[in-house]
């Protein structure tokens, strides 16, 4: 007799879209599906079903592992780079904006357009970095204590 899988909730609820559910089923015992950090304004999960909606033209803080690897031997020698998503802040969520072809083109040229994508930073340090500058202030000139 075959071990019977237990599977948990987060997984057994996982959202896909509907073409690749019957694939989803087949494999999804023998995983565990983990859910990207990402974090709204208000420093509250948001949902994976909502993760792409959320990040459309969102300014982000993005944390993430950079590692580099060099291949000297192969030739040419090649440089490898692979990154892990750590968690994402959404410091401001995006706005809708209209494709240029989508737009009446009597109202000018699309670089009259208003950009999301080059707005002036927070003027407020986000979450994680106000709690970094806190630390660093809070023990700067002076050993950290361990208990």
């Amino acid at each position: 007799m075959g071990e019977e899988l237990k599977m948990d909730d987060e997984t057994a609820n996982w959202p896909v879209d509907s073409q690749y559910s019957d694939d989803l089923a087949t494999i999804k015992a023998f995983y565990k599906a983990m859910p990207l950090r990402v974090y709204d304004e208000n420093n509250k999960f948001v949902k994976p079903e909502n993760v792409n909606k959320a990040l459309c033209n969102a300014i982000a803080e993005i944390h993430f592992t950079l590692h580099h690897l060099y291949l000297p031997k192969k030739l040419p020698p090649q440089d490898s780079f692979h990154t892990n998503i750590k968690q994402i802040l959404i410091l401001q969520w995006g706005k809708t904006t209209m494709s240029i072809y989508m737009s009446d083109p009597h109202a000018g040229p699309a670089s009259t357009m208003k950009a999301t994508h080059h707005m002036p930073p927070p003027t407020e340090a986000p979450p994680s970095k106000r709690l970094h500058t806190e630390e660093q202030t809070a023990t700067k000139g002076k050993e950290k204590e361990h208990n």
